[in-house]
Parts: C-alpha cells; sequence; structure tokens
C-alpha cells in the first residue's frame, strides 16, 4: 500500500476517488473507468483508493469541543465518536462494503485503517494527550479492536441500536480489563 494521504491528491485525483465511491459494482469495476486519473497517485490502485476512502472517512470524523464537553468521562467521549464514525460509514454502507472488501486482501491495509482510525478517536477525545509511550499505543491497540470487531458487526447487517449495543459490550469489556488490572495492584 502507497502512503498517499488525501492531502497528497490532486482536486482531479479526489474527484476521480469521489467518482468511485459513487459508482456501483465492486471496488475494482467501480476503478476501472477511473484508473488513468488515479495511476500515478495510487500504484496499487485498488487497494490504495478503498484504503483512501477509509482514511477520508477518517479524516472527516470532526467534533465540536461544546459536543464532547457535554460527555465528561473519556469513555462517553469514545463511545460517541465511535458512533459518528460508524454512523458515516453507514450513510455510505454500499461503498464502504465493496472498499472493506477490496483491503482485506491485503493483509497489512486494515489495521493500518483501522488503527488510523483509533488515533483520530484518541485525538479527538483527549486533546493534548501524549503521543508517545506505552498508554499512546495500547489504548489505540485496545480501540482497534473495538472498531475492527464493530465494524464487522455492522456490516452483518445490524441495526444502528444493535451496533450501539455491541460497541458498549465491547467497551465494558474493555473498561472490564482495567478494573482487573487496578484490582491486581491492590494486592
Amino acid at each position: 500500500m502507497t502512503d498517499a494521504t488525501p492531502e497528497m491528491l490532486s482536486a482531479e485525483e479526489c474527484a476521480a476517488l469521489d467518482a468511485v465511491g459513487a459508482a456501483g459494482g465492486t471496488w475494482s469495476e467501480r476503478l476501472r473507468t477511473l484508473e488513468p486519473v488515479l495511476a500515478d497517485a495510487l500504484p496499487q490502485r485498488a487497494v490504495d483508493s478503498a484504503a483512501l476512502y477509509f482514511t477520508r472517512q477518517t479524516r472527516h470524523l470532526t467534533v465540536d469541543q461544546s459536543q464532547l464537553s457535554a460527555f465528561p468521562k473519556i469513555s462517553a467521549r469514545i463511545r460517541m465518536l465511535i458512533l459518528t464514525w460508524l454512523g458515516s460509514i453507514r450513510d455510505d454502507e454500499v461503498t464502504a462494503h465493496a472498499a472493506f472488501a477490496t483491503i482485506v486482501r491485503d493483509p497489512v491495509v486494515p489495521p493500518r485503517v483501522i488503527w488510523q482510525t483509533a488515533d483520530r478517536i484518541w485525538s479527538l477525545a483527549l486533546p493534548g494527550s501524549p503521543d508517545h509511550g506505552f498508554p499512546f499505543y495500547s489504548k489505540r491497540t485496545i480501540l482497534s479492536g473495538v472498531l475492527g470487531s464493530a465494524l464487522l458487526y455492522q456490516f452483518s447487517g445490524r441495526t444502528p441500536e444493535e451496533v450501539a449495543r455491541f460497541v458498549d459490550r465491547r467497551l465494558a469489556n474493555v473498561a472490564l480489563i482495567g478494573r482487573l488490572r487496578r484490582m491486581g495492584r491492590s494486592r
């Protein structure tokens, strides 16, 4: 996979990527008509463009700080951001499903895409937090597991309410890990 980001694409390439998302069929079928435009920017056209689709979804994940301040607990902020991200994918689920079906063929791309999303969510939920060290990586790794499983659960045709309950159960599992760890320290 190339390390191309949406910012590195020209306006024409961004428009082509948008058109890929709007077309019908598999991701590869969508991409065939636009190969000349995206050929130089995305060497592995299908995988790279599908990964960029998810990168753009993640970059568009924004939240007003006043919305976040309504959630004093970080876990509630994380939940809100996860459900917002999943909602944006649900709004364009046919395209997201086609893109995901393409990126799963490359063993490196899905974890990278999910990691970028986890990083973005933590950055929004806790602005100004350190960007290094064990807590930085462990929080994003754990959240990546929640995001990946929630995305697959959503793709299995679940309602938004079912997905929200699923996310709640995964976050409860994560909180249990923290409680068990604290109990171990007190002994």
